[in-house]
């Protein structure tokens, strides 16, 4: 909900960064889209593999959208998908999710991000 008001208020527009930014991004959002095939690759097999909508993928796919926004994104959007990152990134470490790997660096990006912007 608080993503659709954000948009509909036009307080956010994603992939319109400039740089470095815009370009991790979109790369956070395609790793997102392919976390089942990736996990596949890694080892993990069906049903144990991840798919869409669990919440490790849609973080990342989250962290996407809101690195990429222009002007930095908004603290109100952010809270939830950084502490997921490290609540479920701790996975990464203590099982040996190697995909989650990527959501543990997503949420020290966002949380970077976020202090940049606030300087």
């Amino acid at each position: 909900m608080l993503f659709a008001v954000a948009t509909a208020r036009a307080t956010i527009d994603y992939f319109t960064a400039a740089g470095a930014r815009r370009a991790i991004g979109i790369g956070l959002v395609a790793y997102a889209l392919a976390y089942p095939a990736l996990a596949l690759a890694s080892g993990d097999t069906y049903p144990r593999v991840p798919t869409f909508g669990v919440p490790c993928p849609t973080a990342i796919l989250t962290i996407g959208l809101l690195v990429s926004a222009r002007g930095g994104p908004p603290l109100t959007l952010s809270i939830v998908p950084i502490v997921w990152a490290f609540i479920g990134g701790s996975a990464a470490l203590l099982y040996g999710v190697v995909t989650d790997y990527v959501l543990l660096a997503a949420g020290v990006m966002l949380s970077t991000v976020l202090v940049w912007k606030r300087r």
